[in-house]
């Protein structure tokens, strides 16, 4: 987000403040360009509100104070697909094991585990469901920070087509 100082008189600017700081996060830092301060941040913040707070500025005559407020983020979205599959019946179930992410993508040190749990046997059409849990590097479930999208696969099994013979 950015910060931006106006109502400077007689030609003067922010460039006289040597000592702005900020927290939200470890890993948060703030740069300078004229009079737009941007504030950044290396941490990752899962979904969730946070309070930014900043320090009171003041240099020769003019005094800053920013008020505290809250950063809202929302959850990531991703979509899963599954795979699909087909075949002619034969009596034993179709599966297909395999998915992807097909839109977006986990934050850095988060692992997905994918379940697929779509069978059929009979001759039909099934989708192909599967569950997700997304964990961090020490296994804390964060699925809750992710907007997911499932798009699951479709299983088919056709009927056998069986040869008659007549005889005369």
């Amino acid at each position: 987000y950015t910060i931006t100082f106006s109502g400077f008189v007689n030609s003067e600017s922010v460039t006289a403040f040597t000592d702005y700081s900020m927290s939200v996060n470890q890993g948060s830092s703030v740069s300078r360009s004229g009079n737009v301060y941007t504030v950044t941040t290396s941490a990752t913040l899962v979904k969730g509100s946070y309070t930014i707070t900043h320090t009171s500025i003041s240099s020769g005559n003019y005094s800053f104070t920013i008020p505290t407020f809250a950063l809202t983020v929302g959850a990531k979205a991703l979509t899963i697909t599954a795979g699909s599959a087909s075949k002619t019946y034969d009596g034993t179930p179709l599966t297909k094991d395999g998915y992807e992410i097909t839109d977006g993508s986990l934050a850095p040190y988060q692992i997905e585990t994918v379940t697929v749990i779509g069978t059929i046997t009979d001759v039909g059409v099934a989708y192909n469901l599967f569950t997700v849990v997304i964990e961090d590097l020490d296994g804390n479930d964060v699925t809750s920070n992710y907007d997911i999208t499932d798009d699951p696969g479709v299983l088919k099994i056709t009927p056998r087509p069986i040869k008659i013979k007549t005889y005369d």
